[in-house]
């Protein structure tokens, strides 16, 4: 509503309450009066115009379904649509009539519009798009009956088939046009489908199965004529006919294919049947008579090559000979028996025809011109046979061998003569070979050849004895001996020549050795594998003592000795073991005269045999205190000998370079660890104690000397009066005579 009137400049915000009506929610569609109802304001009295409440149809929209039905089938029942815009809960059950449609039970195929002109609904209005009924045809089925006709003959007509499905009474009279097929008049023989394609009928469809035209084929009668050819010729063409009943003006042309035979371009001679083979024509069955195909035999032309054999060889084996006119790839392989001649294997050397014989060959004939056999004489090679005999002895009586083989049924005595062999070789022909020479035969049917045989004179064997020799070791070698018998014409060992030999040389030893021929021979001779034996004795070797002297109470000197004997510059190192001289004199010996005696050595190649020498002892002088009860040892009795010092200059080795060691021969020590050395107090005879290496221990007396003043040396357990040495390192060294406690 709108109000005016308001004063103080109020507005309608003063106004309460609203405007009021008959109308519901629910009420029908319809007008309905609107009057002021329950509207007021302060300071006012309210003045209003009724208004009008009109309540229009609410929309429904309809949704038409297409629909279908068959030709001829019942009527449209106005029914098939969804209706959408319902309120108040409400649905289709307001509606009431029916959709409209101008097609009737007996209408024709095709679309008609179906619209919602019938339906109504209380308080709405109804909107709703067309929708459209389809009449589809009725089915009709048709079958189709199965025909034939020759190739060539009249076109099919397009008839020949039954229906049935028709609605309304109706019947085939409404089926306009004719069956369908692709065949024509010179359609090929073969089957085509008859379809109803040319068939139709109004509000029908036309369901057909097709049927079968059948064109047959039409019928050509062949002649075959008969026919020939050699064999291995080319192979036959096929051709060789005449033919009729064609259709559609055709001919021979239409043909295809060839004649057929068994026989092909390798078959026999023979006749062989013709026949239709794989002659064929599109859309005609073809009928023949079989023809005759005569194959000739082939002519060969045999060339027989002259022969020659050997006299009293294999008879003649009926081969030799080439021939030409082949076919098909075939040889001589084809051609079976044997050509014939009047030679056989006894017949004599000379000339023989070769003919024909019994040659054939399947599927030729065959033309032949003769040749020759020549029987040749036959080879027979004679040889000598080998011989041997001993120097000195008579020629034995030769003989021959027959190396070929005579004619069958025959021996030497074929050839009509004896052989003969000579030979340049008398009794006294030296040892080797000599040519035997046969000869003497001839024969016609032979052709001789000699062949040399050998005499070999081999040497005679001499009975031989070597004698057996002896000598010393080192000395030369005997004359080696011999004996020799078994010689013959009269000769003896002067034939002999060269000497035996040994396997000792001059640097053998002793022992035995092999004597053997050496170079021993002799012409015409073999000398036997003879051994002798040489046997090499020991040399004699004498060892006499050298003489020595000494003073008594001194000890014994260095004995020597001489050596009488060696051999080839030998010496005392060449034999074994080691020389010992030895006397029963000691220093407590009295003055007199004591062997020297030796032993030790031992040699296989010497005798080794010992004289004795003499140590004369002589009387002593004055007594030499205190070195008189001193032992030695290690005694070296010349410069030079082992134990040598390792590169020590200051090394002393003689008397006169150590001549504080007075009369007592000094001696060689070798320390491996602390010795004392104690001696008498005398710084003379001290200082003979001299270092090579290493270092001393001591006081201030000699090089490497400590003394300390005593009562002499000979209380037990006290050293007065003896000087004392103590060396720590090794060490090489000089001194006299000691005593070591």
């Amino acid at each position: 509503f709108t109000a005016s009137g308001f004063v103080l400049g109020q507005d309608a915000r003063v106004i309460t309450g609203a405007l009021a009506t008959s109308a519901t929610a629910t009420s029908d569609v319809g007008d309905y009066v609107i009057t002021d109802g329950g509207l007021a304001a302060a300071n006012y009295v309210i003045a209003a115009d009724q208004g009008t409440l009109a309540i229009d149809p609410a929309r429904l929209t309809v949704k038409i379904a297409d629909q279908s039905r068959t030709y001829g089938s019942s009527a449209f029942d106005g029914r098939g649509f969804a209706a959408s815009g319902f309120v108040l809960g409400q649905d289709a059950r307001v509606i009431t009539g029916a959709l409209a449609t101008s097609a009737t039970a007996t209408s024709d195929v095709g679309d008609y519009v179906i619209t919602g002109g019938g339906l109504t609904a209380k308080n709405y209005v109804i909107a709703a798009d067309p929708g459209t009924l389809a009449i589809d045809p009725a089915r009709l089925t048709v079958a189709i009956a199965d025909q034939s006709r020759t190739y060539g003959s009249s076109a099919f007509d397009g008839r020949g088939f039954t229906a049935s499905g028709f609605v309304l009474g109706q019947d085939a009279r409404v089926i306009t046009g004719a069956l369908a097929t692709s065949a024509t008049a010179t359609s090929d023989v073969g089957d085509y489908a008859i379809t109803g394609g040319g068939l139709a009928a109004a509000n029908y469809v036309i369901a057909a199965d097709p049927g079968t035209l059948a064109i047959d084929p039409a019928r050509l009668t062949v002649k075959i004529a008969d026919q020939s050819r050699t064999y291995g010729s080319s192979a036959f063409d096929g051709r060789g006919f005449t033919a009729s009943g064609f259709v559609l003006g055709q001919d021979a042309s239409v043909i295809a294919g060839a004649l057929a035979t068994e026989a092909t371009a390798g078959s026999d001679v023979g006749d062989y049947g013709i026949i239709q083979g794989t002659l064929a024509a599109a859309n005609y069955v073809i009928s023949s008579d079989p023809g005759n195909l005569a194959i000739n035999p082939a002519e060969l032309r045999v060339k027989i090559a002259d022969q020659s054999r050997t006299y009293g060889s294999a008879k003649f084996d009926g081969r030799g000979f080439t021939a030409t006119g082949f076919v098909l790839g075939q040889d001589a392989g084809v051609i079976d028996g044997r050509l014939a001649t009047r030679g056989t294997s006894t017949s004599n050397v000379g000339r023989y025809a070769i003919t024909r014989g019994t040659l054939a060959a399947e599927n030729y004939v065959i033309a032949a011109d003769p040749g020759t056999l020549t029987i040749d004489p036959a080879q027979m090679r004679v040889r000598a046979n080998d011989a041997r005999r001993a120097y000195g002895a008579s020629n034995p009586r030769f003989d021959v061998s027959y190396l070929d083989p005579f004619a069958p049924g025959q021996s030497a005595a074929a050839l009509g003569w004896r052989p003969t062999v000579s030979t340049p070789a008398t009794a006294g022909s030296d040892v080797g070979a000599y040519v035997l020479t046969p000869g003497g035969i001839a024969s016609a049917n032979y052709a001789i050849e000699y062949l040399p045989g050998r005499l070999t004179i081999d040497p005679v064997r001499l009975n031989l004895t070597l004698h057996d020799a002896e000598r010393n070791y080192g000395a030369e070698d005997p004359v080696l001996g011999w004996t020799a018998s078994g010689f013959v014409l009269g000769q003896g060992a002067e034939v002999v020549s060269g000497a035996p030999a040994t396997d000792a040389t001059g640097a053998s030893g002793a022992g035995t050795y092999t004597i053997t021929t050496g170079t021993l021979g002799a012409r015409n001779y073999v000398l036997p594998e003879t051994t002798g034996r040489l046997t090499i004795t020991p040399a004699p070797l004498t060892v006499t003592a050298s003489d020595a002297a000494r003073a008594q109470g001194a000890r014994n000197p260095d004995f020597t000795a001489r050596f009488d004997g060696f051999v080839r510059g030998e010496g005392l190192d060449d034999l074994g073991g080691a020389l010992v001289l030895a006397t029963d004199a000691d220093r407590t010996s009295p003055a007199g005269r004591y062997a020297i005696t030796g032993s030790g050595l031992a040699s296989g190649n010497y005798a080794i045999s010992y004289a004795p020498g003499t140590l004369t002892v002589s009387a002593a002088g004055p007594a030499r205190a205190p070195l008189a009860a001193v032992d030695d040892a290690f005694v070296i009795p010349e410069r030079g000998l082992p134990p040598y010092t390792p590169g020590d200059s200051a090394f002393r080795t003689t008397r006169s370079e150590a001549p504080i060691a007075r009369d007592s021969t000094f001696r060689l020590t070798y320390s491996l660890g602390a010795v004392v050395h104690t001696a008498p107090v005398d710084a003379a005879e001290t200082g003979g104690f001299v270092p090579a290496a290493g270092s001393a221990s001591g006081g201030s007396g000699p090089t490497g000397v400590g003394t300390s003043a005593g009562a002499g040396c000979g209380g037990a357990g006290a050293e007065g009066g003896c000087a004392r040495t103590q060396v720590a390192e090794s060490f090489w060294t000089t001194a006299f005579p000691e005593m070591t406690r």
